[in-house]
């Protein structure tokens, strides 16, 4: 035991120099006590029978007590405990140019170099994905297939310029695009996959909107990155003047459009990482690891029963120190102390066994809090593998997963924990929840009926109120003044098709930091469909729908706006109001207890 025992916090010890005060204090209150009998308390045969050394025994069982607090603090750990680790992610196939255009220094230190450095800061953030690469010239060439060994990954990154002898020289799009495709082609593919091509977007090959439809026909996005200038740069080591290079971003970015991608500059390449964590996620493989386990509760006990002891210990030499001989008066006085101080001990050790939990719940509302809504998810799941039946865990994994723009995923773990009949208040939570998320997939009629139920439970809930009122306008809008005639797509008595559905809370204010509490809706039969994304397993919210139709109606107006199209532009001005007035209050950080 001795060999593997070690400290989760020895920075606690410190607290240790505490102990020679209380020794100080302890003789010192001694002393006290000895001179104020010797003055005040007359004859000794007057005083009651206290005895010295049993005030000693007191006082040294309390400073025995701190010092197995404070040893307990610092979380004195010996042998392991097994522990079930989920890897989730997503297929990412990375296709890196290596050709002579990539050697251009338009941009620090080179091409190529802002390439590996930035594609290194993505690879650190793409823990528990599975990555491959391909490096690409004229032909393209297979550095890696699909594997969740990052750190080999980058190495290859380092190395990738030195593959340029590998390839035929010259730039194809189209033949790195299929190797990718081809590389995700596998028998276990992931949910979501994506490819990021890195490139100054030179293209001397022919036929890439056939790479295009192939990816589009395996549902693979490319995510382009553009490295390079659109400055003509002379390349190293020519002496012809006509040896220039072009970076051509709108080749890469009609590439990322054409596939549902985004295209994003060189430097900004490590911020993909957050848009693949707001993907569906697939469990890839659960390992078995062996984690320290914590023995703190050990030295909290021991210290109790010290401090069970002391209580028990009579100061006067007149009464026995085993209970059973001491009068009856006594015997209860002192079995009433250690009654309370046996509920005390078995109330703290119930809480123990909870806390492996409770640390991975406290971890993800931290992650939470600073924004890393993957990373809480996976904490979350840690802490749902040692209490799978704790609804407050699965509360809080539905707000991750809205905050990231899953909504489905999130929507299915609200159904499944209302289905598990949750108390009063985590049951008004998740109705609340379920009103936010179906509103923002435009699922006004199941949104209106999660927010009355939770004005059943809850009549006082200002932000509930707010939110079905909301509702209720989108749902039957205030009818057109007189003489106007309602839109075409609007007629009397019609619901307006939902506003295609997006992340973002319904009401969650910018940057306001709102706590775990959203939620996500799927869509019933006759409600508005939501549109598809850019990024799968992301859901468009109404709200960004709203805006989008707005804007789109805007950009189609001419020199003169009839009253028809103004009064057009004033309802989806509305629309979008009201979707961005939904109130969203922080109702998460539940922790197991």
């Amino acid at each position: 035991m001795t060999e593997d025992m070690r400290l989760a916090t020895p920075l606690a010890l410190v607290a240790l120099i505490l102990v020679p005060l209380l020794i100080g204090a302890a003789w010192y209150e001694a002393r006290q006590q000895r001179l104020s009998a010797a003055r005040y308390g007359g004859s000794p045969a007057l005083r009651l029978g206290v005895s010295p050394r049993r005030r000693a025994l007191q006082r040294l069982l309390v400073i025995a007590a701190v010092v197995l607090l404070i040893v307990a603090a610092a979380r004195p750990q010996w042998g392991y405990a097994p522990e079930a680790a989920e890897q989730r992610g997503i297929d990412i196939a990375i296709v890196l140019d290596v050709s002579r255009s990539m050697t251009a220094t338009d941009i620090a230190p080179s091409r190529a170099g802002a390439a590996a450095q930035e594609l290194r800061s993505m690879l650190n953030h793409l823990g528990g994905n599975r990555v491959a690469l391909v490096t690409f010239a004229g032909t393209a060439f297979i550095r890696s297939p699909l594997t969740v060994d990052l750190p080999a990954v980058a190495n290859l990154v380092n190395r990738a310029q030195g593959d340029a002898p590998l390839v035929r020289a010259g730039t194809d799009l189209r033949v790195a695009i299929e190797s990718a495709v081809d590389l995700l082609s596998v028998n276990d593919p992931a949910t979501a996959q994506v490819i990021v091509l890195v490139s100054d977007g030179e293209d001397l090959g022919t036929d890439v909107q056939v790479a295009i439809e192939r990816a589009n026909a395996h549902h693979i996005a490319i995510y382009t990155v553009f490295a390079g200038t659109e400055t003509p740069t002379r390349l190293p080591g020519s002496t012809d003047s006509t040896d220039v290079t072009r970076g051509d971003p709108r080749a890469l970015g009609a590439i990322a459009r054409g596939t549902g991608g985004a295209t994003r500059d060189v430097r900004g390449m490590a911020g993909l990482a957050v848009d693949f964590a707001r993907m569906r996620q697939t469990l890839f493989q659960v390992t078995d690891n062996r984690v320290p386990r914590d023995r703190f509760e050990w030295f909290i006990g021991a210290a109790l029963v010290l401090l069970l002891v002391q209580a028990a210990v009579p100061t006067s030499r007149e009464t026995p120190l085993i209970p059973g001989l001491a009068s009856p008066r006594s015997t209860r006085r002192r079995s009433g102390a250690m009654t309370a101080l046996a509920v005390m001990t078995l109330a703290l050790t119930g809480c123990i066994g909870g806390s492996a939990a409770y640390r991975h719940v406290t971890t993800g509302n931290r992650l939470y809090e600073a924004g890393r809504f993957g990373d809480a998810i996976e904490a979350y799941q840690q802490a749902s593998l040692i209490k799978p039946n704790d609804l407050a865990i699965q509360y809080n994994t539905a707000n991750a997963l809205n905050r990231l723009g899953r909504l489905v995923e999130a929507q299915t773990v609200v159904d499944d924990a209302l289905a598990k009949n949750p108390d009063a208040s985590l049951s008004t939570r998740l109705l609340y929840t379920n009103g936010n998320t179906s509103a923002q997939h435009a699922d006004l009629e199941r949104a209106r009926a999660a927010f009355r139920q939770v004005l059943r439970q809850n009549p006082d809930d200002q932000d509930a109120k707010a939110n079905l009122e909301l509702v209720l306008r989108l749902i039957a809008p205030p009818p057109p003044p007189p003489g106007q005639q309602p839109s075409q797509d609007q007629q009397p008595g019609q619901q307006q098709a939902g506003p295609q559905s997006s992340s973002g809370t319904p009401g969650s204010q910018p940057g306001g930091g709102s706590q775990p509490g959203t939620g996500s809706g799927q869509p019933t039969p006759g409600a508005g469909r939501p549109g598809a994304s850019a990024t799968p397993g992301r859901t468009v919210t109404a709200q960004e729908s709203a805006n989008a139709a707005l804007q789109a109606e805007l950009s189609q107006l001419g020199a003169e706006v009839s009253p028809e199209e103004a009064a057009r532009i004033l309802e989806l001005a509305q629309r979008a109001n009201d979707l961005g007035g939904l109130a969203n209050r922080p109702r998460g950080g539940v922790t197991p207890r």
